[in-house]
């Protein structure tokens, strides 16, 4: 199979796992996540998240954040960088709720994948952000007292 099909299936699985995400299941993301350290993402709801650790904390909390949610990666464009390295350029639609109120956003995104042992795992996640999506999110994490 040609890196681009593979990196095709990544992707697909990916968005698939997304999906399931802002339906409050984080755990199939997490399997499709680089082991490295240098794992990082730029999401549409804001914020910067660098390191394997700090990005599955964060996706675990995005999970808590959102239900009823949909995601589709259009117009995919794959880019193989050397064997074992590429990219992927999309547009990304969803929409969700965050805190009662539904957002939808149409965003650019690029996604960098690397095959380990055998498998493309995703090693970076950036979107643009998405304000209404961002302002969702605070007013829903305002409303949740400190622990």
């Amino acid at each position: 199979m040609s890196v681009s099909n593979e990196v095709r299936q990544a992707s697909d699985r990916f968005y698939s796992a997304l999906g399931r995400l802002i339906n409050g299941d984080a755990s199939p993301i997490l399997e499709t996540l680089s082991q490295g350290p240098e794992i990082s993402m730029l999401h549409p709801l804001g914020g910067r998240v660098v390191g394997a650790e700090a990005v599955r904390r964060n996706l675990q909390e995005i999970a808590m954040a959102i239900s009823n949610g949909q995601v589709a990666a259009e117009d995919l464009v794959i880019v193989p960088v050397t064997s074992d390295v590429a990219y992927t350029l999309c547009t990304e639609r969803a929409q969700g709720t965050i805190g009662g109120e539904t957002v939808n956003f149409e965003t650019r995104a690029t996604n960098l994948y690397r095959n380990e042992d055998g498998e493309w795992k995703l090693m970076h996640h950036h979107v643009d952000l998405a304000p209404e999506a961002a302002a969702a999110l605070q007013r829903f994490l305002a409303r949740i007292p400190a622990h």
